[in-house]
């Protein structure tokens, strides 16, 4: 007897990754109309993006012009969800300084819808600065507002971890793959790599503004405070898989950072992370037909922009399944 070959709806679908990339891909595909189970088998405390400092901005991603446009769209959908106090999400008034050319991305067009300042250099040692607003969001309590939000939508994160595709392709005619850095092997793509960003989390003495310096060959300094905290940060360093923190580094962040922000110096450390965030020459968004009738689309590689890119992502994943 033949084999009648697997037909997709397109109403079911299976999101593997329960991060910011996969929770918003969830969340937009809930919100069109489709079943949608997530397989999310890490707790929150333990996911890479609960790490991040999650402030708004363009970074080690590309296409620079695909990623800017992802960015626009994140960023319209994150200050929508800075209305509910609830989101961890707020827009927050910073400075970012840096030595001779500035981040290529805001040349591009369409970034002139942030609104910026060009100023003089507070910090001595930088040729430029700029200030503007951009959202920053608490992560943990983000990604926990997201699962209630898909909770409402009728969408449960169910703690289960692929080890190869075959299993989620068995369990729906659409996956979404949005595994981060796992994604390397379950899509057996050897140019997913880990780009070690370590940060040291610290009570907040009274900081209110962001600083950030991001220059090329350099690693990047960035203050973000938070409702009780500041999150330092940190490092960039592909292909170093080292989850454990240094404790040279932790104090280098320190160092760095207290010279923007004096009272971090005494400021009381609450913890030090690594994680490792996931490398990719170009961000991977394709959808993958199979011959049964099936199809996956990938969405992962998103560097240190996947808090920046989540929403503009995962529009265009609705736009791949339609």
């Amino acid at each position: 007897m033949q084999n009648t070959p697997f037909r997709a709806s397109g109403d079911d679908v299976l999101v593997l990754g329960s991060g910011v990339i996969g929770l918003a891909a969830a969340v937009r595909l809930a919100e069109s109309g489709r079943r949608v189970r997530v397989w999310g088998p890490d707790p929150v405390e333990a996911i890479v993006s609960s790490a991040a400092a999650a402030i708004w901005y363009p970074y080690k991603a590309a296409p620079m012009d695909l990623v800017a446009r992802w960015a626009l769209r994140t960023r319209e959908q994150l200050l929508e969800d800075a209305r509910d106090p609830a989101s961890g999400v707020r827009e927050v008034e910073g400075t970012e300084v840096w030595n001779g050319d500035a981040d290529p991305v805001w040349a591009i067009h369409g970034m002139d819808a942030v609104p910026r300042e060009i100023i003089p250099s507070p910090i001595p040692e930088y040729t430029d600065a700029q200030t503007l607003r951009l959202p920053v969001a608490e992560m943990p309590v983000y990604l926990r507002w997201l699962a209630a939000r898909l909770n409402a939508l009728g969408v449960q994160i169910e703690p289960r971890r692929a080890s190869t595709l075959d299993e989620p392709m068995a369990a729906a005619p659409m996956v979404i793959n949005c595994t981060g850095l796992a994604a390397g092997a379950l899509a057996g793509d050897p140019s997913v790599h880990p780009i070690r960003g370590q940060i040291v989390r610290v009570r907040n003495p009274g900081i209110e503004r962001f600083w950030l310096a991001v220059s090329p060959g350099a690693e990047p300094i960035y203050i973000v405070p938070r409702a009780g905290d500041v999150i330092l940060g940190g490092t960039a360093q592909a292909n170093d898989a080292r989850l454990e923190t240094d404790a040279h580094t932790a104090e280098e962040i320190l160092s760095r950072c207290a010279r923007f922000e004096p009272s971090l110096a005494d400021a009381e450390i609450l913890q030090h992370r690594a994680a490792l965030r996931p490398g990719r020459a170009e961000v991977r968004l394709e959808r993958v037909d199979r011959e049964d009738g099936r199809a996956v689309i990938h969405n992962y590689g998103h560097g240190g922009s996947g808090v920046t890119v989540a929403w503009g992502c995962a529009d265009e994943v609705v736009a791949l399944l339609d």
